[in-house]
């Protein structure tokens, strides 16, 4: 290295080690000008791009340095990795099989590939169905939510049905499935889930033409139906494992395990909903005060062209034996204190949520 790119890496390492990006890039254009054989100016350039935030010259400059130097390792894995974040996954797929074939028990090498094919495969497997004209709804809920009754009409409503984006339940997380959900092309459909929005979920989500309505409950009153359902229902949860002694313990020790062990789970569901874009909020107070005007504003978010009499059609055919879980609203009044205090703490975690829906009363 001559003394002058000795003097221009030395600055833009300076400048690296201080998070001054964009001077590091000035610096890293100049030595990969002043010598291009250099491979980490043209490797530097890149990350540098990137940390600055440019992807897409990041991009140019990875492919570039991965064109002049094909066998530096680092460079060719952050051009797979960058391709990957922008859906380029041909390309990825293809740079990150030959650096399988170096070095073939590279753990982050084959994770990468997997990913590249897996999102791959998913935007192949949705390209059929693009553009085509569908009203998807995903009915990410809380459980003791009203969601089935809400799937349930919205599924009567014209041109819609029920499907099942899962290929089973029980205590499996229930995740959507690539199976179920090539399989389901072709239609308009609702379907529901006890969901939060993973990148990948919501991925698919965009993928799929999936419009995400969020059910949710006063947590209170949740886990007194939840404490009810226990005692008539199967155990199978994949919030917590529940075994059958919950039946014999006393109230509070039953609301303390339901506090400490599926309640994280509701909060991070209302969290991380809350925090999603587009998706559609809906509280199970509101869908039994007036569920009419309450699917009717849902059906028109999806796009799902229904009058008020096939709305009444629906919600009459639906019934009311299933409209509500027991008692309705007010029955987490039975909630004992300590149990609260430790919902609330969890909420506390999060102060720029308005848990006000969820924990008031």
């Amino acid at each position: 290295m001559t003394p002058e790119a000795k003097e221009l890496f030395e600055s833009a390492v300076r400048a690296l080690n201080e998070k001054e990006y964009r001077a590091a890039v000035f610096y890293f254009r100049r030595l990969v000008k002043l010598d291009p054989s250099l491979v980490e100016a043209g490797y530097n350039l890149a990350a540098s791009l990137h940390m600055a935030g440019d992807d897409k010259e990041a991009l140019v400059a990875y492919r570039q340095c991965h064109q002049d130097h094909p066998d530096h390792l680092d460079t060719a894995f952050n051009l797979a990795t960058l391709l990957i974040d922008r859906g380029e996954h041909a390309e990825a797929e293809r740079i990150l099989e030959t650096l399988r074939l170096r070095r073939p028990d590279d753990a982050d090498i084959l994770e990468n590939l997997a990913m590249a094919k897996w999102r791959g495969r998913a935007e192949r497997a949705a390209a059929p169905d693009r553009g085509a004209d569908h009203r998807r709804i995903l009915v990410a809920c809380m459980p003791k939510s009203g969601s089935t009754f809400l799937t349930d009409v919205l599924a009567k409503l014209p041109g819609m049905r029920r499907v099942h984006l899962v290929p089973t339940y029980g205590r499996r997380e229930q995740e959507l499935d690539l199976e179920q959900l090539v399989t389901h092309q072709g239609m308009s459909y609702v379907s529901q889930l006890h969901i939060k929005p993973s990148e990948a979920t919501l991925d698919l989500c965009r993928q799929f033409g999936l419009r995400p309505l969020f059910l949710f409950r006063n947590i209170w009153d949740v886990m007194a139906s939840l404490r009810d359902h226990m005692y008539s229902h199967v155990l199978d949860w994949s919030m917590a494992r529940i075994d059958s002694d919950f039946r014999g313990w006393d109230e509070a020790r039953q609301y303390d395990f339901l506090a400490r062990t599926m309640m994280p789970w509701f909060v991070d569901f209302y969290v991380s909903w809350s925090l999603v874009p587009g998706r559609l909020a809906v509280r199970y107070e509101e869908l039994m005060a007036d569920p009419a005007a309450t699917v009717a504003g849902a059906a028109e978010w999806a796009g799902i062209v229904a009058s008020e009499t096939e709305i009444a059609q629906a919600l009459a055919a639906t019934g009311h034996a299933s409209t509500f879980n027991k008692g309705g609203s007010g029955r987490g009044k039975a909630v004992p204190a300590a149990a609260r205090a430790h919902v609330e703490a969890l909420a506390s975690y999060y102060p720029q949520v308005d848990f006000t829906p969820l924990l008031a009363g």
